[in-house]
């Protein structure tokens, strides 16, 4: 793949870098991913683009976890 220089303002370097580790990602797939979405464009076996308006799940979500605390669902 063909390297692209891309000069940002240090706040937008350190949002990108913010991000992509949240997401678990290397900042250069969460631009390229970006880019993708924003030119309407996809890579063959790219997710861009597919399941959107469906819920996002975040990464610490536990479905073993109880909806409620265990004291506030004995007072109902």
């Amino acid at each position: 793949m063909p390297t692209l220089t891309l000069k940002v303002p240090a706040a937008m370097q350190r949002e990108l870098k913010k991000t992509a580790k949240k997401r678990g990602v290397k900042v250069s797939a969460f631009a390229r991913a970006a880019l993708e979405a924003e030119l309407h464009l996809e890579r063959p076996g790219s997710l861009v683009g597919r399941g959107r308006g469906l819920l996002v799940i975040p990464p610490d979500y536990d479905p073993a976890a109880p909806v409620f605390a265990t004291k506030e669902w004995a007072k109902h």
